[in-house]
């Protein structure tokens, strides 16, 4: 019965997401995109900003699970990179992605599936803070035009409510005094399934001495996000013209958190919605093929992740004939 429903709730959730898609393409208009037929740079540029996405994605890992005492070589992080990009498309939001990441890289670690699953929830929380605080950015360099606008406004407030939410968070997992207290030992004492709890506490913990590795982390990601942003920009010279630069960094990047929300297979329709609906709000109209011609530079990468995966590739830790040996973390 279970699984009926799982399989029921997947098929709404894909359904939705075409559905999305298609109203929104029909409304901003698919002859939008002829012009890029004739500009081969487009594609090229969305390509190699995939190609980077996946290198600061197995770099920020690497990083992460160095400064935790976790194994992982240079050559599994590059492979499970690529298998995590193609699930994002078949289970909804980054939620396939991150399962198949934790299942590759916990059997290179074995008896620490724990450790291994709050590093990825630390990568996942660290991802989403540079995003916003980058958002943030954009935010103060287009002053006007978010106090002039009220869903701008909103959005506003919820960025910084998310930056100051992880923020929060975080101080209180480092937090040596609050773990000294009387109540975090007597909630700790009634917790189910203790022994487990303790051990992902003490491995958020553990992230509160290794403060240099977070920013270095959290500094690969903001130039992935700068590189995307200006990607972004190149790009709506042809599909948006006329779409002033620093407009579009901001409503592109704040379009890329609403991607994330996991409703449908890797953001599909509602990602588009969001677009479409950010630039609309500013008079431009065609922001949603900005993010489908996004989703065509993923498919190289994509396309790598299912082949190692099908020929079981996408497990292996040591090289394949003909590398070089593994870079030990």
């Amino acid at each position: 019965m279970g699984r009926v429903i799982r399989r029921t709730t997947s098929v709404i959730r894909i359904f939705l997401g075409l559905s999305l898609l298609v109203y929104v393409l029909n409304r901003s208009g698919v002859g939008a995109l002829v012009p890029v037929l004739s500009q081969p740079w487009v594609l090229a540029a969305l390509v190699g900003l995939t190609i980077l996405g996946a290198w600061v994605e197995a770099e920020r890992l690497r990083i992460l699970f160095r400064a935790g005492g976790l194994n992982l070589t240079w050559h599994a992080a590059y492979r499970v990179v690529p298998v995590s990009n193609f699930f994002n498309y078949c289970i909804p939001g980054g939620t396939g992605g991150d399962v198949v990441k934790l299942y590759y890289l916990a059997k290179d670690n074995r008896r620490k599936g724990l450790e291994v699953a709050t590093t990825v929830l630390v990568d996942r929380a660290l991802a989403l803070f540079a995003v916003l605080a980058f958002v943030t950015v954009l935010m103060i360099v287009n002053r006007d035009l978010v106090m002039s606008n009220p869903v701008l406004r909103g959005l506003a407030v919820v960025v910084l409510g998310g930056l100051a939410a992880i923020v929060t968070v975080a101080m209180l997992s480092w937090s040596t005094w609050l773990r000294g207290t009387r109540f975090y030992t007597w909630v700790m004492a009634r917790m189910p399934l203790r022994q487990y709890v303790e051990r992902v506490a003490n491995a958020l913990h553990s992230f509160g001495d290794r403060k240099r590795a977070l920013f270095a982390a959290m500094l690969v990601s903001v130039c992935g996000h700068v590189a995307m942003a200006a990607t972004f920009v190149a790009v709506s010279s042809v599909v948006i013209p006329g779409a002033p630069g620093e407009q579009v960094a901001l409503l592109s990047m704040t379009g890329m958190v609403a991607n994330a929300i996991p409703l449908t297979p890797g953001g599909v329709g509602v990602g588009e919605a969001a677009f479409e609906h950010l630039f609309g709000l500013v008079g431009f109209h065609g922001g949603a093929l900005l993010l489908v011609l996004w989703r065509v530079g993923m498919l190289p990468i994509a396309t790598l992740g299912a082949t190692l995966y099908i020929t079981g590739q996408a497990g292996r830790s040591r090289p394949i004939l003909g590398e070089s040996a593994p870079e030990a973390s």
